[in-house]
């Protein structure tokens, strides 16, 4: 039987790189899809669930361009219930708003409740949608407005790790 100890360190070390703002995105956080647009930092959703408990947790994006209307969705097998936000509903958002200038960190935040019987890692489907900000229009924090969220509408997927411990 494999250790739980490892994943419980690896799972540690993402809680605490996140509390204390040492946030980087390696090579593999990097998605297909374009060079645009929102990508999670990480691959491990913080913190650890206890299974068949309820928890908030956070999923860290970063974006190369600014985005703005960004909404995330989450979808898991081991998953008994999962909700968002009440100001958002059938999504999650960014927690400083729906916009994310071009090198910022923001998260998300859900509300998960892993199934009775998992443990170890879960995978959750995570997908995305946002608007690139047209050309020549404010960047998110620098006056920019929702009003001036025009364009395209782009979708993408990925997954996420969530670790849950087992029932004691």
């Amino acid at each position: 039987m494999r250790s739980q100890t490892v994943p419980r360190v690896a799972a540690a070390a993402a809680a605490l790189a996140v509390a204390a703002g040492v946030v980087a995105a390696p090579a593999s956080a990097v998605q297909a899809g374009g060079k645009d647009g929102p990508r999670l930092v990480d691959k491990a959703v913080v913190p650890t669930v206890r299974a068949g408990v309820a928890k908030w947790v956070k999923t860290w994006w970063t974006s190369r361009s600014d985005v703005c209307d960004v909404r995330v969705t989450v979808t898991g097998d081991d998953v008994a219930a999962l909700t968002y936000p009440s100001n958002t509903g059938s999504y999650t958002s960014l927690s400083r708003s729906a916009n994310l200038a071009g090198g910022d960190f923001d998260y998300t935040a859900f509300r998960v409740t892993p199934d009775a019987d998992a443990a170890g890692f879960i995978t959750l489907q995570v997908s995305v949608s946002y608007t690139k900000r047209p050309a020549g229009t404010p960047s998110p924090g620098s006056g920019g407005d929702d009003a001036l969220c025009s364009g395209h509408r782009s979708h993408r997927a990925t997954t996420a790790r969530l670790y849950v411990r087992p029932r004691s």
